[in-house]
């Protein structure tokens, strides 16, 4: 089971990555994260889904570590 639970937190770290690098860059810098708050969980077509899916398996992913931290204890 503990190398079932390992195999699924790398599997969903690379397809994190990998997400990440297809997202498109705001070009915004820091005043983009205060003016756009709008577009904040989401955004339209294709780059609003990668976001959600991004976000999804980022807590994918937090959820298996910790899952793995307490089973190793």
């Amino acid at each position: 089971m503990l190398y079932v639970l390992f195999l699924a937190l790398v599997v969903v770290g690379v397809f994190l990555v990998w997400l990440v690098l297809l997202q498109e860059p705001k070009q915004g810098g820091l005043s983009g994260t205060f003016g756009g708050a709008s577009e904040f969980l989401g955004g339209h077509g294709l780059s609003g889904g990668l976001v959600r899916l991004t976000m999804v398996l980022g807590v994918l992913y937090i959820l298996l570590s910790i899952v793995l931290n307490l089973i190793k204890i």
